[in-house]
């Protein structure tokens, strides 16, 4: 019997994420910013938590992935709302290399050497 709410536990964290993915937008892996970072070792966390543990039910992991989106889309609200708080999060974007040059003062400025 275990087995079985194990496998509903998985199959509905599955498509809770894919569902969450979905309603936040969540780009790729190369255009990952700090905060999508953190997002999602959080759904893995929240998802795997509730996978691995007996106690935790089903829709207890539906309700936090939930909650979890909704934080997230407020963020995203936040972030796209006030330039300062995006930068303070985010960062600036920084220009390493211009006409095939590398720029050694803004690679020390941003501690890559």
């Amino acid at each position: 019997m275990q087995i079985g709410m194990d496998l509903l536990k998985l199959i509905m964290g599955f498509l809770a994420l894919i569902f969450c993915l979905k309603c936040t937008g969540a780009k790729s892996i190369s255009n990952l910013t700090p905060i999508d970072f953190i997002w999602s070792i959080m759904l893995s966390e929240i998802v795997g938590n509730g996978l691995y543990d007996p106690s935790v039910k089903w829709y207890y992991i539906l309700a936090m992935l939930s909650v979890w989106v909704i934080i997230k889309i407020i963020f995203d609200i936040l972030i796209y709302r006030y330039d300062k708080l995006e930068k303070f999060l985010i960062g600036d974007k920084t220009l390493m290399i211009d006409k095939g040059k590398i720029n050694k003062v803004v690679l020390k400025k941003i501690k890559l050497i």
